[in-house]
């Protein structure tokens, strides 16, 4: 159930679709601990990329970094109440890059253990020498690259909300909370009030917050 899941996201992500996003009652964390299957696909559009990501820059080969990412997701399938979010600590992104990293680490020891069909002793020597440079590639220096890591989560999960709003209402947030456009500059573009762009923009916020929250950090 749950790889042909993951299986499904991972291809509409191939293909560029999005799904319905469906009912959105309760934080997106919950109803991934709950095994709502629509949760897991949103669950994986937003962050399949990341750990495939992550994997690549641990020196993975494309194919074997979407490899290891299905683990990733298998993995967390089996212990989706393991994860525990409080407010200020125990960040899901944090999570997800100690269980990513795990899985790398335990895949390389893998490969460099078996016997190599090609490349013979230097195909050895080169998963070894990738093993070294994913232990120098820490928690602390995975942090420094945090903010770009989150940014793309935002995007996706603005792409998957994007449906749920009114092209005004989404225009009007965009334009003054991505763009940074004044609000009468947007009223005015738009044809409706000041004020409505502001009660615009505080409602698509406001649904980002409960729906991600524990998933995505905002400063807005």
């Amino acid at each position: 159930m749950v790889r042909a899941v993951v299986n499904s996201s991972v291809e509409n992500l191939n293909i560029g679709k999005q799904g319905d996003p469906g009912s959105t009652s309760g934080t997106l964390i919950r109803r991934w601990q709950g095994q709502e299957s629509e949760a897991w696909e949103r669950l994986t559009y937003l962050y399949f990329p990341l750990i495939y990501d992550w994997c690549r820059r641990k020196g993975l080969a494309p194919e074997d970094s979407r490899d290891v990412s299905q683990n990733v997701f298998m993995s967390i399938a089996k212990c989706t109440m393991r994860f525990q979010h409080r407010e200020g600590v125990n960040s899901f992104r944090g999570w997800l890059w100690g269980v990513t990293n795990n899985h790398v680490k335990y895949y390389l020891r893998q490969q460099v253990g078996q016997p190599q069909a090609t490349g013979g002793s230097s195909a050895v020597r080169r998963l070894a020498d990738i093993a070294k440079v994913s232990e120098t590639i820490d928690d602390a220096a995975e942090q420094a690259d945090a903010r770009n890591c989150e940014g793309g989560v935002l995007k996706r999960a603005l792409e998957l909300m994007r449906k749920d709003f009114e092209e005004p209402t989404w225009r009007a947030f965009w334009n003054t909370a991505v763009e940074g456009r004044p609000a009468a500059d947007v009223a005015a573009d738009l044809k409706i009030s000041t004020n409505a762009v502001y009660l615009a923009k505080s409602r698509v916020l406001r649904r980002l917050r409960e729906e991600f929250e524990g998933l995505i950090e905002l400063s807005t």
